[in-house]
């Protein structure tokens, strides 16, 4: 078992352990992983009325988002990963897409009230928080792989995540 297979075991046995915490002292998963990205994109309506302004809570900025990977894809992981031969999706390219979403939903005047998802991505990225979000509920291999220096540099974010949005506590330093 290499490093990052027994990274994503323990992070998959910690949230199991938390998850089963939260089941014996009474708390719902539910409502401790209300931030999780099968949420996020279940409460999000992906459909072309929304998309195209059927809605005045800024749904219609989730157009960006593709269109930001696609940058990415094709000019942006070059110049930011220079060492890397291969495009892989990494943590500053979901980040960019996901605030590029938020910008765009804050920006438009029609929008009123911002969407339940779209509300949690502003808070996580006001808190800092919107990597550690994305490595620890929406990460895919090529993200896994930003694990590691993120960890090194920014411990404390990824603790705060954990103890605000995962099990719901105050955090600590």
């Amino acid at each position: 078992m290499d490093q990052r297979q027994r990274l994503l075991l323990i992070v998959a046995l910690s949230f199991g352990f938390m998850m089963l915490l939260q089941l014996i002292f009474g708390k719902e998963p539910e409502a401790v992983s209300s931030l999780t990205g099968a949420d996020v994109a279940a409460s999000t309506d992906y459909t072309g009325s929304a998309l195209l302004g059927g809605k005045e809570d800024g749904s219609f900025a989730w157009i960006i988002y593709g269109g930001t990977r696609s940058i990415w894809h094709k000019e942006k992981f070059a110049k930011t990963f220079p060492g890397e031969k291969e495009y892989r999706h990494s943590l500053a390219e979901e980040a960019d897409a996901l605030r590029s979403v938020i910008t765009l939903a804050t920006s438009d005047k029609k929008t009123k009230k911002l969407s339940p998802s779209l509300k949690q991505l502003q808070q996580l990225d006001n808190e800092g928080l919107l990597e550690a979000y994305i490595l620890l509920a929406r990460p895919d291999d090529g993200i896994a792989l930003d694990y590691p220096s993120y960890l090194k540099a920014n411990r404390e974010k990824l603790h705060r995540y954990v103890a605000l949005h995962v099990i719901g506590q105050s955090a600590k330093p």
